[in-house]
């Protein structure tokens, strides 16, 4: 059977995780996903937790229920853990609109809710409201305020920011297209980058010399978290009035907007 991109990504991130923790002593995993099937690759065995991203789990709510009363009411059954009664209650406005042309709309997205909530069914719940027991994290058994080093249980959830700021935004920015050879290349430099090992891929190239060293040590010296801005604009726009609006090409068509933007409403 030919390995697939799905197995080629599991095996890469047990890969990854086995570089910093010891597999066989893990006892415990919480995985947080959105829901999506080959997401769910890493449900193992009964030691893997799945959780459906919080944020993925509200978001169907706002997005597949119009009436602001009705996601109310969604929401406060699952923040008070009563799924089954959350399933009777969405069937519930399925039946209602059900044979209703006016709500022919309504009736398709509370049958898709459903569905994406059945799916889901056991990570609806938060895994630190399942009554787990979870060793202590260090530094908590003690007592003793956590250090950067020690391990603490977060929520999750922040994933889906991380992946914008560290790799979304650099790639889909400015109606950016990759092939996908382009985007996995530029997906790996990126999170080289982030890990602190881009400087370790730079040298063996260099070394190799197969780029100048001088880019090597330019590259380096970039900040990581904002991209430096041209100096040739520098002086021309930064803390100098740059007003967009004005200096930028309109057409003839609109001038009035052009004249518009020149008004000062302060003084």
């Amino acid at each position: 059977m030919p390995e697939t991109g799905v197995d080629k990504f599991y095996e890469r991130k047990e890969g990854v995780i086995g570089e910093y923790f010891s597999i066989d002593e893990i006892e415990q995993r919480i995985l947080n996903a959105d829901g999506a099937s080959w997401a769910k690759r890493s449900i193992t065995d009964e030691d893997v937790h799945y959780q459906l991203d919080t944020r993925h789990r509200n978001e169907a709510i706002r997005r597949n229920v119009k009436d602001p009363d009705k996601r109310k009411k969604l929401r406060e059954l699952l923040y008070e853990k009563k799924i089954d009664e959350l399933f009777s209650t969405i069937k519930g406005y399925i039946n209602e609109s059900a044979n209703n042309e006016e709500l022919k709309t309504e009736h398709e997205n509370y049958k898709k809710l459903l569905n994406y909530y059945i799916s889901n069914k056991d990570g609806l719940i938060p895994y630190k409201q399942r009554g787990l027991i979870l060793p202590p994290p260090s530094g908590k058994s003690t007592g003793v305020t956590p250090s950067e080093d020690d391990i603490v249980y977060r929520n999750c959830g922040a994933m889906e920011s991380n992946i914008f700021s560290l790799i979304g935004f650099r790639m889909k920015g400015r109606r950016m297209s990759w092939s996908i050879d382009g985007g996995n290349h530029l997906a790996k430099l990126l999170t080289r980058k982030v890990t602190g090992k881009l400087g370790e891929v730079l040298e063996d190239i260099a070394v190799s010399n197969k780029i100048p060293k001088k880019y090597v040590e330019e590259t380096l010296d970039l900040p990581v978290d904002n991209p430096p801005i041209s100096s040739a604009k520098m002086p021309e726009r930064v803390g100098k009035g740059w007003n967009g609006f004005v200096k930028g090409t309109i057409s003839s068509a609109m001038k009035w907007a052009k004249d518009l933007f020149k008004i000062k409403l302060f003084d």
